[in-house]
């Protein structure tokens, strides 16, 4: 598995049938490369004790989730970004669209434009008054909210939306539809390469261990958000309305991002976790229990393995891996000031380094921005 030519661990992980060398493999991954799904575990399943952190590589990986997760991964920063797709660009209209107190959409749209991901063009001189619009940056995002919009279609949870969500293919030849009609699609996630979609078990990693002993020391967060504090005094957390309630309940709350990682790694215990992502026992608990909730996790019975109670990846789970995968593309393309990762994503049907498109569905093409098209509907 080592390459001492080119200091990398190559690893596959349908190859992972032995615990210990499992153990070494997941001290030496970062967050999104290594997410190995529950079903690569059935030969042999982890063992009860621990696995081993390494705290570097374990640093490593909470430095990629949490620079990217600080950037956008905000509730209500994904709920004006969402919006600024949808064709909002003008203060009022955030206000009145996403539903927000106007400090935040005040705050939020100040810390888009300072990161680069909107712009202030004034649309008025007397009285001056100023629109917001996407910048290339934020445009690339079109990608995450697409396969969050289908994530969302492709496991309902029952609850009426607000307001439900469609992506539009402009110009797809799979069917005819009227003029100037665009055909509502589901989107797809593959390998630029081979052009097969990308799915967990398909992903092989590259770790240079050069880069990996020069990542700095593992920090633990203290991070404390109003939702912890409405958990932690017992308070029932409401469940959040508007556009694509369940996507950005998961992806605008740092720590389930982590906890779902965590999965992806392959932690399994409550003190994995714990130990892993450097989680104080009550806010892991209530993350847990609210993936478990979601649908994200499930809990394992005796009759599936030699503990009962450990958290499991849930088919809807696995099906989230997608929308990280295109986070941390757009992440390691846009955020310059990241610590770099020393992993390289490899899709091992055709061998080559991970570069994710997306596509449409049903006409199989590449779907851009200058394709796709974020609109929002009136529920029945």
């Amino acid at each position: 598995m080592l390459n001492k030519e080119r200091s990398e661990i190559s690893v596959n992980w349908e190859q992972c049938h032995n615990a210990s060398e499992l153990g070494s493999v997941l001290n030496c991954l970062r967050y999104i490369g290594g997410s190995p799904s529950n079903r690569f575990f059935m030969p042999a399943p982890l063992p009860t004790p621990p696995l081993p952190a390494d705290p570097v590589a374990i640093n490593a990986a909470l430095i990629a989730v949490r620079q990217a997760a600080a950037v956008v991964c905000d509730r209500a920063t994904l709920l004006v970004l969402l919006h600024a797709h949808g064709g909002t660009c003008k203060y009022a209209e955030f206000g009145e669209h996403t539903g927000l107190a106007s400090r935040l959409v005040s705050s939020r749209l100040a810390r888009l434009v300072e990161d680069g991901l909107l712009v202030r063009i004034p649309y008025s001189r007397r009285p001056l008054r100023h629109a917001y619009h996407l910048t290339h940056m934020g445009v690339a995002l079109f990608d995450v909210f697409a396969l969050l919009a289908t994530w969302e279609h492709a496991w309902p949870d029952g609850a009426p939306v607000d307001t439900p969500v469609l992506v539009e293919h402009v110009g797809c030849k799979a069917t005819k539809v009227a003029a100037n009609t665009p055909a509502t699609r589901v989107m797809h996630l593959q390998c630029a390469a081979c052009r097969l979609m990308i799915s967990a078990q398909d992903i092989a990693l590259q770790v240079r261990q050069k880069e990996m002993a020069a990542m700095p020391q593992k920090s633990m967060a203290t991070r404390r958000t109003r939702q912890d504090a409405l958990a932690q005094g017992g308070t029932a957390i409401p469940a959040p309305a508007g556009p694509l309630p369940q996507g950005l309940s998961v992806l605008g709350d740092k720590w389930s991002i982590e906890v779902l990682v965590g999965a992806f790694f392959g932690l399994r215990q409550f003190g994995e976790f714990g130990t892993s992502l450097g989680i104080s026992t009550n806010i892991l608990a209530d993350r847990l229990n609210r993936l478990v909730a979601e649908g994200l996790l499930r809990r394992s019975d005796a009759a599936e393995s030699q503990r009962k109670g450990l958290y499991l990846l849930t088919e809807k789970g696995r099906a989230f891996y997608a929308i990280l995968i295109s986070i941390q593309a757009w992440a390691d393309h846009w955020i310059d000031h990241r610590v770099r990762s020393p992993v390289k994503l490899r899709h091992t049907p055709c061998q080559k380094l991970l570069q994710p498109v997306l596509t449409c569905g049903d006409c199989g093409e590449v779907v851009t921005y200058a394709q796709g098209r974020i609109r929002f509907t009136t529920a029945p």
